[in-house]
């Protein structure tokens, strides 16, 4: 509904009159984002400097490296059986990628956190994210991939220290890969209230016990 809203009072704003035709404004006249700044209610979508200089060099890397070999990755992938779990596996050229990418700190540029990740606000990543987007298994390239991304995020803000050693870690640097099961089949699972899967603490253990059904990156993660 708020996007409506801005919609609408940019058409509003930006509609033509008798005296100002179409694509000027009238002499004087506010601009659409200073009309909704005076009233208070207008944001500043711009990202920082530094992340407009980060959106250029993961654009660069994408455009030199990655483009030229997308349609043979994609083949690549297209002619593995599907059916059969046991017959995928990457291609060379997201290795090589993603070392590249990692050396020249095109890194983990999801995580707010400075320490384990590039720092950027969830303004400041949308475009980064935007870019990895033009390439299906670009975001791959940067660590920037899900499942992992949400369950780093999960570990970085809840995990134990134990957990972090364990899982986080070697997830940040891309040395294992993990999943996310959520779909199951007896229920509409996209809304998580319907999910039957249930827990239950046994001594020091926590049993899960139901049904899952495509789930995220398992062909990967039982590899």
């Amino acid at each position: 509904m708020l996007l409506a809203s801005l919609r609408l009072v940019f058409a509003a704003c930006a509609a033509p009159t008798e005296s100002s035709p179409a694509g000027t404004a009238p002499r004087g006249a506010l601009t659409y984002d200073a009309r909704l700044r005076q009233q208070g209610w207008g944001m500043d979508f711009e990202p920082s400097g530094r992340a407009r200089e980060y959106l250029d060099r993961v654009t660069a890397f994408i455009d030199r490296e990655v483009l030229p070999i997308e349609q043979a990755v994609l083949a690549e992938y297209a002619a593995l059986d599907h059916h059969d779990w046991k017959r995928w596996h990457e291609s060379a050229h997201i290795a090589r990628l993603r070392d590249a990418a990692k050396s020249r700190g095109l890194w983990n540029l999801f995580l707010p956190d400075a320490e384990h990740g590039a720092g950027f606000t969830t303004l400041d990543y949308a475009p980064l994210a935007e870019a990895m987007g033009r390439v299906p298994f670009a975001a791959e390239l940067f660590n920037c991939n899900a499942p992992d991304t949400g369950n780093m995020e999960v570990l970085h803000h809840f995990g134990s220290p134990e957990q972090k050693a364990r899982w986080l870690a070697p997830l940040l640097d891309a040395s294992i890969r993990s999943s996310f099961c959520m779909t199951e089949p007896g229920v509409a699972s996209s809304d998580a209230t319907n999910i039957e899967a249930d827990i239950a603490f046994e001594g020091d253990d926590v049993v899960v016990n139901g049904r899952k059904w495509w789930i995220k990156s398992a062909i990967r993660v039982a590899r």
